[in-house]
């Protein structure tokens, strides 16, 4: 075989040599850069696991919180409905009439008690029977209505100056100083 094809031979086995090495390290880059993206995507997973994962508790949570909060809310419906037979405790505040009714209501109930009080009790002095007083609902009534007699006439005492020789105070603005 002569020099000169020895030679070819020899340099297109080198030049088939290195265009195989170059694939080789292009496989070799591919490779490379697909166990970066494979450690990239396990890590993404990690994390996705984890938020899932987090997310599931804070929804669990939630779900016993709002449990709670219904078991809570059902006793206190059943409670509710216990006490609708009750009597409001403040009927003036409960029914519709303005204070002055209710008050006027209450008075004469005291004095019903009172004088049907005086026809049966014969002997106040006697522990046959129970003494009687006026009814919760009565006194409350009059305790509410006397704090808004108060508050009325306290408003009306503060608005109306008695003495007018008194000089009024008069507030300035802190422009004018």
């Amino acid at each position: 075989v002569p020099e000169r094809l020895r030679a070819s031979s020899v340099h297109l086995a080198w030049l088939a040599a290195e265009k195989e090495v170059q694939e080789l390290e292009k496989q070799c880059e591919a490779q490379q850069e697909l166990e970066s993206r494979i450690k990239l995507m396990r890590n993404r997973l990690k994390a996705m696991r984890k938020g899932a994962a987090a997310r599931v508790d804070a929804v669990s949570k939630m779900i016993e919180h709002r449990k709670a909060e219904l078991l809570i809310n059902n006793e206190k419906v059943r409670e509710l409905e216990g006490r609708q037979n009750e009597p409001p405790p403040y009927p003036a505040l409960t029914n519709a009439q303005p204070l002055g009714l209710a008050l006027t209501e209450a008075v004469k109930e005291m004095r019903k008690r009172a004088l049907s009080r005086k026809r049966e009790e014969s002997n106040p002095l006697s522990l046959k029977q129970p003494a009687s007083w006026p009814s919760l609902y009565s006194i409350g009534d009059l305790w509410l209505a006397k704090a808004e007699l108060e508050h009325a006439l306290s408003w009306r005492l503060d608005s109306c100056p008695t003495d007018r020789a008194q000089p009024q105070r008069r507030i300035q603005s802190p422009e004018l100083l």
